[in-house]
């Protein structure tokens, strides 16, 4: 797969991501390092400060922010985040707290991830609510990217260890819509930006992917309370799916070594979402992708996870049914209906949640 696909595949998984779904504490602006692997992106000599800010002034906040993702749509991921990070730092300080209703879900979130932090770091965590009122007020209550920006602004606020995660996840209930979507909330930004943190190296700030350690696989999710596992699990798939090279008949098996089903059903459900944008959408390479999982009911889950993804993309909405199509009546009725999509999150028109 050439370097330009790759670029596309990543760039829908985010914009499926984003369809889908009073303390005051003094901290420092400077947050700690957290573990991992780095990957360096492209020279970002390019992307300097003082370029964002002279476009700010020239163009206003949401044009250049619309030039910045036209002049980054051919880049990296890594570099369409730091660029992101870099613009919505310099948003934060042209625009201030209102500046946040310019950013979107663009490059995994990273115009929020520092206008965020620095939101908090500066003005506490009663800032959050204000926020979430931002994300209300553009997006409605029931999309819910915004507010997984918040979260990862969140634990970048606090840091990187197990105890900060914790931390961060508390206050994700000040957020609108927390406990309604484990695909996409501000919980799920809290586990998405531990997984892909960012560090800053020479003023730098950097994607730095989590090492994967084979004999602790699900770190953190067996171990943080049960309340939040749904939304832990469910952004595993994709880091896994960069850190063991989109192997899916493996990220299968790890899926069906999650002991609790319904934090499995979650996980095979997530796979079908993340594997659709991974084929870019097409319906054969998506429906082979669920085919490796480990069993029909994972079969059936993974498929079911791919519709919402094909039905929540606007271009590719229409193919959606062609997902669920060759299955049995029931299994097809579960594949449309699901038990996490809208309107059915408590739906039982089919038990499929025993362990596999």
């Amino acid at each position: 797969m050439n370097k330009h696909k790759k670029i596309i595949i990543f760039l829908l998984v985010l914009i499926n991501l984003f369809l889908v779904a009073g303390l005051t504490v003094k901290l420092p602006v400077s947050y700690p390092k957290p573990p991992g692997n780095e990957f360096l992106p492209e020279n970002l000599s390019h992307l300097q400060r003082k370029d964002w800010t002279k476009l700010i002034d020239k163009l206003g906040a949401e044009k250049a922010y619309a030039q910045l993702k036209s002049q980054m749509q051919d880049k990296s991921l890594k570099t369409q985040h730091v660029a992101a990070h870099l613009f919505g730092d310099v948003l934060y300080e042209k625009k201030g707290f209102e500046g946040m209703s310019v950013c979107d879900g663009s490059f995994a979130y990273g115009c929020y991830h520092v206008f965020v932090a620095r939101v908090l770091a500066e003005k506490g965590l009663q800032m959050i609510a204000k926020l979430d009122k931002i994300c209300v007020k553009k997006y409605g209550p029931r999309m819910l990217g915004c507010q997984h920006g918040i979260g990862h602004g969140i634990l970048e606020y606090f840091g990187y260890k197990y105890e900060n995660i914790l931390d961060a996840l508390k206050y994700c209930d000040q957020t609108t819509g927390n406990r309604s979507n484990p695909f996409l909330s501000c919980l799920t930004g809290v586990f998405m930006e531990h997984n892909m943190p960012v560090v800053t190296t020479d003023d730098i700030p950097v994607i730095d992917w989590r090492k994967f350690d084979p004999n602790d696989p699900y770190y953190p999710c067996p171990t943080i309370p049960y309340e939040f596992q749904k939304e832990c699990y469910s952004q595993l798939g994709l880091w896994w799916n960069t850190v063991l090279n989109a192997d899916y008949q493996k990220i299968g098996q790890l899926c069906q070594g999650i002991k609790d089903s319904e934090n499995q059903s979650i996980c095979f459900h997530s796979l079908g979402i993340f594997g659709a944008t991974m084929a870019a959408y097409d319906v054969s390479e998506t429906i082979k992708k669920c085919s490796l999982m480990p069993n029909e009911k994972s079969f059936l889950y993974c498929r079911s996870g791919a519709y919402q993804s094909f039905k929540s993309y606007q271009p590719k909405a229409n193919e959606a049914n062609n997902v669920c199509d060759g299955l049995n009546k029931v299994d097809r009725e579960y594949c449309i209906r699901g038990k996490y999509w809208e309107g059915n999150l408590n739906n039982n028109i089919r038990e499929k949640n025993t362990k596999l």
